[in-house]
């Protein structure tokens, strides 16, 4: 393991790194927290701080929905009402770099609670849950 690097020892000893120091991987998308780097199909994308701190929050937890005031906090620090239209315009421009990069849907709303990411762009709904008693 890398100098500097500490991580637990997993089953059979393999060395498992804390979650900081792993890649993040959403679909085509991975994002590297440690040195503040993504790559969609391995081509490196190029975000401010504030797109990458945005991108990042999300990729780590894709199946939960965050909301604007923890994007907020992530962001600028604080839960501030009036950063919203700041907000909802660099998630737009995150929107645009992630498209111009070939995945095209991937920060979807939640209406009335936040965003979250959507690594099957190519899906327009979520699939339909089963009924109750019903077999998955």
């Amino acid at each position: 393991m890398a100098a500097g690097v500490s991580g637990k020892r997993g089953l059979r000893g393999v060395t498992t790194l804390p979650v900081e120091h792993r890649a993040l991987v959403c679909g085509d998308l991975i994002v590297y927290p440690q040195n503040r780097r993504a790559t969609v199909d391995k081509k490196e994308l190029k975000l401010s701080r504030k797109k990458f701190a945005l991108l990042a929050m999300p990729a780590g937890q894709p199946d939960r929905v965050f909301t604007v005031e923890e994007f907020l906090v992530t962001g600028w620090g604080d839960a501030d009402d009036t950063r919203i239209e700041t907000l909802r315009s660099h998630i737009r421009n995150l929107r645009a770099s992630l498209k111009e990069a070939g995945v095209d849907g991937m920060v979807i709303n939640s209406w009335g609670v936040g965003y979250r990411l959507w690594d099957r762009p190519d899906l327009v709904a979520l699939p339909a849950l089963p009924l109750s008693g019903e077999r998955a």
